[in-house]
């Protein structure tokens, strides 16, 4: 019984999680607002959409939550950056805006 009840209140968290992060984002869709993405704007995305479901939504990680080795760490990063640099649209200053992405 213990199994059943855990199991519901398990699907519905992950239904209420699910529910309330597709209200704040379709808010976040219908703002009538230019955005600037940097950190800030991250943050503050982040906080918009989770605020209800986190009581750390917008805040910066505190904890390493990473399980991999540095080494591994980088060479994913070079990996996506490189992907990212080769589908990049545009011609002038190519590298400038990967890395101010990738790094911001």
């Amino acid at each position: 019984l213990l199994k059943v009840l855990l199991n519901v209140v398990k699907n519905l968290l992950k239904n209420m999680k699910a529910d309330y992060s597709s209200f704040r984002l379709s808010e976040i869709v219908t703002e009538d607002t230019e955005r600037k993405y940097d950190f800030m704007a991250l943050c503050n995305m982040h906080y918009q959409i989770f605020q209800d479901i986190y009581e750390w939504a917008g805040k910066p990680r505190v904890i390493n939550i990473e399980k991999a080795d540095f080494e591994n760490v980088v060479r994913r990063f070079s990996d996506y950056m490189a992907k990212l640099w080769r589908v990049h649209p545009y011609r002038d200053k190519l590298l400038t805006q990967v890395k101010d992405l990738c790094c911001a």
